[in-house]
């Protein structure tokens, strides 16, 4: 509502009224003007001097200015849907495509938990007890496992820490909550029979995803790095694969090497056809200039799962875990925390018997 002049009980004052941030409604907002009509010696000078400050008010409300915010950051009065928006739209010139997942998944989940009225909260009206209700619906309700729920609190305190360093909120809503002890990881190795099983489906189905699953299994080399190998990582001559620091779990480069029956399969491919920026595994798991879908190795992982009744539990990523290589490996080049190589090698039963099955295998072959 527009402001205007008025004479009350109490004196000259203009009044107007505007939205209230927090409380979503019009609120009265009063200026008053007694000591300044007491500097004129005549009424209309001073009603004169009133007019020309209303309309200056006017103009500055027509033009969106709010007194109730003037005087605070307004980016704490931002929509939490627009601070997601912005939020991924940074973090996909920081992150690869494979990382955007967990954190456009996280976005996306709390959105739908917020729905149609709480999506146009402000983010710093979001506080602890909106995030212990949404953990609390994820851990009861969609009876999501600890070790996701934990993850979903990972992703709510980077959330909220960006937000708090570009001023959207003051506070971060997710920080003193703890997490919750995970389940324990379910390893499961799979045997040189099944092994065997898989190789001769593949070789006579889907020869492609045969080398994806040799990859892992014998060069050591993990499903999402797969994916972004290009042409011109592939060192035919010295029969490695170079993994480059901006695709590795690790940030680390290294080369991984290549047997025998992988070299077949490389030549076959013909590389000195393509570009060396193609990838290795294209649309059809050829090579293509851009990669295979996020999750185009599991869909080819769940027909072969399904078609030789696999065991849920045993993933493509269980051939890593079963290969003989890893042992050499996990000790020299891939972990540098003490804590993951004793998982991975001698703490715990699982541990002992993987050892034990190292020198048991007579192949270390797909």
């Amino acid at each position: 509502m527009p402001a205007v002049l008025k004479k009350t009980s109490v004196g000259w004052l203009i009044e107007f009224y505007a939205l209230h941030p927090t409380e979503n409604r019009l609120i009265r907002k009063q200026i008053k003007l007694n000591r300044q009509a007491k500097r004129f010696a005549r009424v209309g000078e001073f009603r004169s001097y009133a007019a020309d400050i209303v309309n200056r008010i006017n103009i500055k409300l027509a033009g969106g200015w709010n007194p109730f915010i003037e005087s605070e950051n307004i980016r704490l009065y931002t929509k939490i849907s627009d601070v997601m928006a912005d939020y991924l739209q940074e973090k996909k010139r920081e992150l690869r495509p494979a990382t955007m997942v967990s954190y456009m998944s996280f976005c996306r989940m709390l959105t739908e938990w917020l729905g149609n009225d709480h999506v146009k909260m402000y983010a710093s009206m979001f506080n602890r007890v909106y995030a212990i209700r949404y953990l609390d619906y994820l851990y009861k309700e969609r009876g999501v496992s600890a070790r996701t729920w934990n993850n979903q609190l990972k992703m709510g305190r980077a959330f909220f820490n960006w937000a708090r360093e570009k001023m959207y909120v003051k506070d971060n809503p997710f920080e003193s909550i703890k997490t919750k002890k995970p389940d324990k990881k379910k390893r499961v190795l799979i045997e040189k029979d099944v092994r065997k099983r898989i190789s001769d489906y593949l070789q006579e189905n889907n020869p492609n995803f045969l080398a994806v699953c040799r990859l892992v299994f014998t060069s050591l080399i993990r499903p999402k790095e797969i994916r972004l190998i290009k042409v011109g990582d592939v060192r035919l001559a010295e029969k490695c694969i170079r993994i480059p620091p901006e695709n590795a779990k690790n940030g680390n480069e290294r080369f991984a090497s290549v047997n025998m029956q992988l070299m077949d399969w490389l030549l076959d491919v013909h590389l000195e056809r393509y570009p060396n920026e193609f990838y290795l595994f294209g649309s059809d798991l050829m090579p293509g200039k851009v990669p295979c879908g996020l999750f185009r190795f599991d869909k080819e992982w769940n027909k072969v799962r399904n078609a030789l009744k696999l065991p849920k539990e045993m993933q493509l990523y269980s051939f890593r875990f079963s290969s003989p290589n890893l042992y050499y490996y996990t000790l020299t080049v891939s972990h540098r925390d003490a804590n993951v190589v004793c998982v991975f090698l001698c703490v715990g039963k699982m541990g002992k018997r993987w050892k034990k099955r190292i020198y048991t295998y007579n192949s270390h072959a797909l």
